[in-house]
């Protein structure tokens, strides 16, 4: 029952076998909060993959998809790498992760690691502002 002055919108959407994107509210909208808009594209066209899968990245194929140069493609890649989203495993063995590791800001860090390590500090209180919980891993 919608409460005074709000809209109640029922969502309506097939379940899906194959080709969907399975995401929690909290991981998206941090996602959101902290990306821009071409990290946010390629964060969705990853997460729209089932858990486990081994994606082959090409970044000309993901220009394709997402509309972003292949430059571009391989540029957000890299950043979010830098964000804690993609973890690099070894030789070309990637993970991807819905939610980021934390960046710990220390001594030692670099400028870009401080940058990152204050900008998920903002977005978890942004994001508690909202009511919203979230905490890096």
């Amino acid at each position: 029952m919608p409460v005074a002055n709000q809209l109640e919108i029922t969502i309506h959407k097939p379940r899906y076998e194959r080709d969907f994107l399975s995401v929690s509210k909290k991981e998206w909208i941090t996602a959101s909060t902290l990306l821009t808009y071409s990290e946010f594209k390629l964060y969705l066209y990853l997460a729209g993959n089932a858990d486990g899968y081994a994606l082959e990245y090409s970044p000309q194929a993901v220009s394709n998809q997402i509309d972003i140069s292949r430059g571009r493609a391989s540029e957000v890649r890299r950043s979010l790498e830098a964000m804690g989203y993609i973890d690099h495993i070894g030789g070309n063995h990637y993970s991807f992760y819905t939610k980021p590791r934390r960046i710990i800001e220390t001594e030692t860090s670099t400028a870009e690691e401080k940058a990152i390590a204050r900008k998920q500090l903002q977005a978890e209180r942004a994001l508690a502002a909202k009511g919203i919980t979230f905490i890096f891993r």
